[in-house]
C-alpha cells in the first residue's frame, strides 16, 4: 500500500455540498488504496475469478483495502469526520496480498492477508478509537484486512 497516500471511495463528500433533496446521510468507510498497478493486477485476477465464480468484479480503479466501515454518516456530520481522518497517522508498510476466498453470506470474492502485519492492526485500532471517542458506534467484529474483488459471486 502507498505510504502516505489518502484516498475515499468516490468523491470527497466534505468538499461538496449535497443538494437540498439529497438523502440526509451517506455510508462511509475507510481505506487504504493500492497503487493503480496493484489496482490493474487484482481487476485482472478478478476477472479471471468471474469466470469460475460467476459475480460482477469491482472496477480496478475502485479496489481497495477496507480499514473501517463507518456505516450511515449525517451529511451535517462529515465535514468533521473528514478533519477527524486527518489527524490518524501512523507508519508506512508494506502489505502482501497472498490470499483469496469467498464470503457465502454476502457472496463476495475477496483477497486478503494469511497474516495481519501489526502495524496494519494498530492503524485500524486507532482509528476505531478515534471514531468512537468522537461518537461514532461501529461494528464491533475482528478486522479481516480484505480487498472485495467480486459481488453477487457463486462460490
Amino acid at each position: 500500500m502507498p505510504k502516505s497516500r489518502r484516498r475515499r471511495s468516490g468523491p470527497a463528500p466534505a468538499l461538496k455540498k449535497a443538494p437540498a433533496a439529497a438523502a440526509p446521510s451517506t455510508r462511509l468507510f475507510f481505506a487504504a488504496w493500492p497503487t493503480s498497478d496493484v489496482q490493474h493486477a487484482l481487476g485482472e485476477f478478478a476477472r479471471a475469478a468471474q469466470r469460475e465464480c460467476g459475480g460482477r468484479p469491482v472496477p480496478a480503479h475502485n479496489i481497495h483495502l477496507t480499514l473501517v466501515f463507518v456505516g450511515a454518516v449525517a451529511r451535517e456530520r462529515m465535514d468533521g469526520l473528514e478533519a477527524l481522518a486527518e489527524t490518524i497517522e501512523g507508519p508506512a508498510f508494506t502489505l502482501e496480498v497472498n490470499r483469496a476466498d469467498y464470503w457465502r453470506h454476502n457472496r463476495i470474492v475477496w483477497a486478503g492477508v494469511k497474516e495481519c502485519p501489526d502495524v496494519l492492526t494498530e492503524l485500524v485500532k486507532r482509528l476505531e478509537r478515534t471514531l468512537v471517542g468522537a461518537g461514532f458506534q461501529l461494528n464491533q467484529r475482528p478486522y479481516v484486512p480484505h480487498i472485495t474483488l467480486l459481488r453477487d459471486a457463486h462460490r
